[in-house]
């Protein structure tokens, strides 16, 4: 989050609507309450922003949470396993 959410920022600063993937590592456990209080914080505040967004390779409870926030952004959303990243690129270019 301490990298992510300030390159995210700069790049939405450029773009007034842009096109996102999150790939998560096999190693990804979890958010600490900081971090996760930030991501929701951005996303709300710049849910109009996006155009299309997805995750890659999330546990069950990261996709849950991701598809329950897709209601309060303005952009499609979609999730994928690990192994369809070509798939998640596809969706996103299209």
């Amino acid at each position: 989050t301490h990298i992510f959410i300030p390159r995210l920022e700069q790049i939405l600063a450029q773009h007034e609507r842009i096109r996102a993937m999150v790939c998560f590592a096999d190693d990804f456990r979890g958010w600490q309450p900081r971090a996760a209080w930030d991501d929701t914080h951005f996303g709300l505040k710049h849910r109009k922003e996006f155009a299309k967004l997805c995750v890659v390779g999330a546990d069950h409870w990261v996709e849950w949470g991701f598809n329950v926030g897709a209601h309060f952004i303005a952009a499609q959303v979609r999730d994928f396993r690990a192994d369809q990243e070509e798939a998640a690129w596809q969706w996103l270019t299209s």
